[in-house]
């Protein structure tokens, strides 16, 4: 209810530190760490410590500084929060605060929502000042052209950029979650900072005009290999009418047999069998043909040894399908997938989640 000028903030100062102290005692290293909003002075310095005591070489801390927008700082957010907000991002890797931010950690151009190319340098530069690597200013305004663009330093290059993006004059709640988690995630990938910031932008544009008449859930579960542990209690909580198993099954190679394998860039590979909803393999197969994607077919005799086994007996049963990608040398270092299956396996799982109606079931 912050916006409605009344509000209360759970306070999880103490859970923070008691989570981190079991972390500790299980002997976690992380590769990424990625921060949002803090609500005080005390969360800083807990993540501080932490970053601190995750120190190797390789590790990736992403901070999205949460304070603001729209010239302006939220309710219940503070001068106070803005410089333990400098504080954090002094020890990122990378920062991520859209312009109201940028001007408040910077003390540049408070409440402006356009600014020179020149000034936009200097507000990037004034962020370098505090420590990040790397800067993405996610939501500017060049002066000179009335072009709205994401101002950035990539620090892997020494190199400024500039990516234009067409604005929309709508609130999407969660936007700037996605857009640091897809950004994570490509940077884990190996992406170059604009590389990672333009496919964070892309997704988005993506997504815009997509309105589903379902709620989506995507899960990405724990112990796959041993008990799908992870999915068994995500499919009794959330109870799902409908489920879709995302894996992987052995692609073609030169050690395999050609008819117990699957072709790389053959397209996504469609299960079939007790395992799978008959309705559902055909509404894959219906919807590739109308996205004119090709396709594979995987007979699964008996269990499908994904998630959707355990999952389709979760409570009184939910229709599943089993969905593929041909993966070369699997469970191994060297495993090798062809990029356009993974862009059609997306495809066709949107295409999917469009097509589903409100309530709607199958089996």
């Amino acid at each position: 209810t912050l916006d409605y000028g009344k509000f209360t903030i759970l306070d999880t100062t103490d859970y923070m530190r008691k989570a981190i102290e079991v972390w500790k005692q299980l002997g976690f290293q992380f590769d990424c760490i990625t921060t949002g909003f803090l609500a005080s002075a005390a969360q800083v310095d807990i993540i501080r410590d932490f970053i601190a005591s995750q120190k190797k070489e390789g590790l990736l801390v992403m901070t999205d500084p949460i304070m603001g927008d729209d010239g302006k700082l939220y309710n219940g957010v503070s001068q106070e929060t803005v410089g333990n907000m400098r504080r954090l991002i002094g020890v990122a890797d990378v920062i991520v605060p859209n312009l109201t931010e940028a001007e408040f950690l910077t003390d540049l151009y408070q409440g402006r929502e356009a600014l020179t190319k020149e000034e936009a340098r200097r507000v990037v530069d004034g962020l370098l000042s505090c420590g990040p690597r790397s800067v993405a200013i996610t939501s500017g305004q060049e002066r000179e052209t009335g072009c709205h663009v994401v101002w950035g330093f990539d620090h892997g290059s020494g190199e400024y950029f500039t990516i234009p993006y067409r604005f929309i004059r709508v609130h999407f709640p969660g936007t700037g979650d996605m857009f640091s988690a897809v950004l994570t995630g490509e940077l884990l990938a190996g992406k170059t900072f604009p590389q990672a910031v333009k496919r964070a932008m892309d997704v988005l544009e993506r997504l815009k005009d997509k309105e589903l008449d379902v709620d989506l859930y995507v899960l990405g579960s724990t112990q796959e290999e041993t008990h799908s542990s992870g999915a068994v209690t995500a499919a009794y909580e959330i109870a799902p009418n409908l489920c879709v198993a995302v894996d992987v099954t052995h692609g073609d190679s030169p050690d395999a047999s050609k008819h117990e394998t699957f072709q790389l860039g053959g397209g996504p590979v469609i299960g079939v069998g007790p395992n799978c909803a008959r309705s559902l393999s055909g509404r894959f197969k219906e919807l590739a043909g109308e996205l004119d994607v090709p396709f594979q077919i995987e007979v699964m005799s008996g269990p499908s040894g994904t998630n959707a086994w355990p999952i389709q007996v979760s409570r009184e049963g939910v229709a599943t399908a089993v969905l593929s990608i041909p993966e070369r040398y699997m469970h191994t270092p060297v495993e090798v997938v062809n990029k356009k299956d993974l862009e059609n396996t997306a495809a066709l799982l949107a295409a999917l989640v469009e097509s589903l109606g409100e309530g709607e079931t199958t089996c």
